[in-house]
Formats: structure tokens, sequence, C-alpha cells
């Protein structure tokens, strides 16, 4: 019995080398010709047995009755699960062929292609398989075949079989160039057991029960010239849990996307931006702004006069949407009612910073915030209300019984002003580690910033009642204000480049708020 050890030092996924055993190893190292009996293999996590190998002078290699697993237990005993093929064909182009290919788990064939080919260069094209059992799904079986486009692009053709739910296709086309990058994703299938709510035959919640079920995303992002940056995201799918049941991480990210169009300009004294955003699922609930122009400039000097201004103006049209359900409410309840304004909204602020004792910064602000809406409500509706109206929109509370008091477009045009003032204070505590190295963070150094702050603020009464404005944002809902916050903000910097430019690592910012009046009800109002 031999045993042979090839390093494999241009390959870093395999750290400790290739490694071989078999009981036959003859060859002629004149023409590069090798042949071995049966054999078993370790190659970084994965694992091999086969009967035969031929290693051609070519640098082709030739396997005859080969089992693949990332499954330790390949080389002891059956392993959980393993690819199996009578013939398998490397060439030294990167190409490789498998003929009479089996997928295993255990000893149990679950799928068998006639014939394979990928290429295993980076860039390229390869399959990748995953089963397993799970109560929702059954037994599944999920493959995907990657094809390489060109030097920038990639597509992906995707076929899952759940035994529970039946088959899905998918296809997912990813193109990068130096100036855009897109995704485009199509998933469908034909559910052979859609969620439906108990007792409730042919729904989902309030929803009715869609068994042909699909999802089309379509993300892109250009920088059309200096400056200028595009983006795009519309998202279309059949029914509110299909995110979360099929793309389970992005609904962890974003519970509801956004479907979204933006284009912006960005100058070192301001940033200018239009966008759109439209809701193309009736199942959510959006605020739609179509569209909406904002114009941001950030904290600047006013020439030497100490002082620095900082401001924000917007102007959209903006539109409350909510869900439309299948199922209507208890005999009696409505649902909340749409509603929509224009809104003129402009936050102004000056600030004019010095240094106490060399060590505290100390920075005043005053400033008014001035929004107009060209319709309202005459009659009220309070943090109550809308909470009334939340609870009616919420899919998962199909029998409440709470009642809607929605919004009247009898208000005529409003004109709001709000003052603002306030002062913070601020200090720096850091260490440095100027020793601190590591290649696979990318760190030259370390310094470690506590910056302790104390803000105070103070908004006057807004000259409208909140409560006759329609709420779209937080923007809507400002009321008087007399708190201070405590905070203590902190960063891990290291540098970073053949600049040495400061990198953060990390940002952590904890805060507590001592209000001195009654918040009111919208301290549990979120932006639902």
């Amino acid at each position: 019995i031999y045993f042979y050890t090839l390093e494999a030092p241009d390959l870093p996924m395999l750290e400790q080398g290739v490694f071989w055993r078999g009981e036959e190893l003859t060859g002629n190292f004149e023409t590069r010709e090798f042949h071995t009996g049966k054999h078993r293999v370790a190659a970084g996590v994965w694992y091999e047995t086969g009967d035969e190998a031929i290693y051609q002078g070519s640098g082709a290699v030739v396997f005859h009755n080969v089992s693949l697993s990332t499954c330790e237990h390949l080389h002891t005993q059956h392993a959980h699960y393993s690819f199996n093929a009578r013939k398998v064909m490397y060439t030294p182009d990167g190409k490789v062929r498998v003929y009479n290919a089996v997928y295993k788990v255990g000893r149990i064939p679950l799928l068998y292609w006639p014939y394979l080919s990928w290429d295993t260069d980076k860039g390229g094209g390869n399959i990748a398989v995953r089963g397993g059992f799970s109560s929702d799904w059954g037994a599944y079986l999920r493959l995907a075949r990657k094809w390489r486009l060109s030097d920038h692009g990639d597509t992906t053709f995707m076929l899952d079989l759940r035994a529970k739910r039946g088959l899905a296709v998918g296809n997912r086309t990813r193109y990068t160039t130096p100036r855009s990058e897109t995704d485009f994703l199509v998933y469908g299938m034909v559910d052979s057991q859609p969620p439906e709510t108990d007792g409730v035959e042919g729904y989902n919640r309030r929803f009715e029960v869609e068994d042909g079920r699909f999802r089309a995303n379509l993300s892109h992002r250009h920088l059309l010239k200096e400056n200028w940056t595009l983006r795009l995201n519309a998202d279309i799918m059949s029914d509110i849990d299909f995110l979360e049941e099929w793309f389970g991480e992005t609904f962890d990210d974003y519970g509801q996307p956004r479907s979204l169009f933006d284009l912006r300009y960005d100058h070192e004294r301001f940033t200018a931006s239009l966008s759109a955003r439209a809701r193309l699922n009736t199942f959510y609930t959006a605020v739609e702004r179509l569209p909406e122009f904002k114009l941001e400039l950030p904290r600047q000097a006013l020439w030497d006069t100490g002082f620095y201004y900082e401001g924000t103006t917007s102007a959209a049209y903006l539109r409350r949407q909510w869900r439309e359900f299948d199922l209507d409410r208890a005999p009696g309840l409505v649902d909340p009612a749409n509603y929509e304004a224009l809104r003129l909204d402009s936050l102004n602020m000056l600030y004019h910073p010095f240094d106490f004792m060399d060590h505290v910064q100390i920075v005043p602000r005053a400033g008014f915030r001035l929004t107009y809406y060209d319709t309202s409500s005459k009659s009220p509706v309070t943090a109550a209300h809308l909470a009334g109206m939340a609870a009616a929109d919420d899919p998962d509370q199909p029998g409440t019984t709470v009642s809607v008091t929605n919004y009247d477009e009898d208000g005529g045009d409003r004109f709001r002003l709000i003052g603002e003032t306030g002062i913070e204070a601020s200090t720096k505590f850091y260490r440095v580690w100027d020793d601190a190295r590591s290649e696979f963070w990318q760190v030259n150094g370390l310094r470690h910033i506590i910056q302790p702050t104390l803000n105070y603020t103070y908004l006057s009464e807004p000259t409208e009642d909140r409560d006759q404005l329609f709420y779209f944002d937080q923007i809507d809902r400002l009321a008087e204000q007399h708190f201070v916050r405590v905070g203590l903000n902190q960063r891990l910097q290291t540098r970073r480049g053949e600049a040495a430019a400061i990198y953060t690592l990390a940002e952590l910012e904890t805060y507590a708020d001592f209000h001195f009046q009654d918040r009111g009800g919208d301290a549990r109002l979120g932006d639902f």
C-alpha cells in the first residue's frame, strides 16, 4: 500500500494538500502517464473513492466508478450523501465531463443524469446540488447550473424538487461592468400545498389562496457619468408569504421589499435626487412617492463667519395605499381608506461650534421647518385612530373587531411652521495600537475612539394640529418636544491602501432620551 502526498501551494482552499491512498500506482515518468487501481482521495473538504484513475501525458485525467462527497464518512462507511458516476473526464482547460451520474442520500438514489459537463474556472459555470428533508418541504433536492455569459456576467438555472410542494424552476442573471451592476431573478412554481388559514377554506388569512406562485426581481445600479447615479429596483410577487417561504434571507433583511427609481447627483456641497416609489404588490401597504425631488445640503461653513448651515428641502406627491384584501372584515367594519397629498417640506438649521477648555466641543443650533400640504382632513385623526388603522390592516389579525376612523379631504391646504433650538456637547477619548496587524482583516494598526455626547433639543408647538395632517411618515406627526439625549459613540478604525486612508471597521452608537413632557400616543406608533 502506497501513500502519496501532493502539496498544492497554488490552491489556497486545500490548506493541507491533496492526499491519495491506494493499492496500486504504476506509470512512466518520461511519458507522464500514470494509472491507479482502487483509491481514496482527500482534498480540502472533498472526499473521493474510485475503482480506477488514469492520468494522461496531456494533463487529462479519467476516473471510473467514482463517488464524491463532502461527507467524511465516504472513506469509512456509507456517506450521508454522495455524487456517483460511472465515468468522469477532466481536461487541462478546466472542463469536466460526467457520464451516468447518480445523486444519493445514504444508499438511496434520488436523481440520475446521463451526461453532465461544466467548467471549473472560477468565472465559469458549475453545478450545485443540495438535498435533505424538512417538515414543510418533505424530502427535497435543489439543483443549480451556472453558465458564464462573458467576463462581466453569468446566468444560473435553478430546478428544485420538493416532495410536499412540487417542482419549482428559476433563473438568476448577474451582469457587472466597471460602471454598472444588474441582477435579474425569476422564480416560480405550482404549489401543491400553498398556505391556507385553518378553518377558512380557499383563503390565506384574508387573501385568496394562490397555487401559482412566483417572484420577479430586477435590481440595477448605474454610474451614468461623474457624480450621476441611477438605481432601479422592481420586485413583483404572487402573494404575501412567497418571500418569507422561499427567500428567507431577503425577507429577514427587508421584510417588505421596495420598488423604486432613484436618479442622484452628488456634489461636494449638495446632493440632488429625483426618485419614485410605486406599489407593485397589492397585498402590501406602502407610501407611494410619485415622484419626490430632494435637495440635501450637508453641514458647511458660511464664509468666515463661524456659522455653519445644514438643510434638506423636498417636494413629493405622496399616496398611502393600504392592502387590498379579498375577504371583507366582519359586517359593518370598514377597511382603512387610501389618501394622498402634495407635500413641500424644508428644514433649515444654523450651527456655531466652539471649543470649551480645549477638550469639549460645544455646538449650539437653531432653525425652523416649513411644511405645506395641498389638502388635509377637517375631522381629526388621532394616534389612537392611526393605531386602529394599523390593526385593521394587519393581515395576521383577520378577525379583529376594531373600528376604523378615516381621514376626510375637506380640510383644505395647510402651512405648518416648527422652530427648533438646542445645544450639543461632546468630547473624545482614544487609544492607538500601532503594532496591530492582520492580513486577513486588512488591519494596519488600530484606533479605538470613544465619544460621549450630551444633546439638548427643544421643538416648538407646530402651528397646525398634526391630527388633521395626513400621515405618511414621521415628518407629519411632529409635535412639541423637550428632551435631553445622553449618548456614547464608539468607532474602531484602521488604515488601508497605499494612501493609508482611515477606514472604520466597526461603529456603535448608543443613547437614551429623557423627556420633560408627555410624548402623547405617538410613542406607540411605528411607520406601518
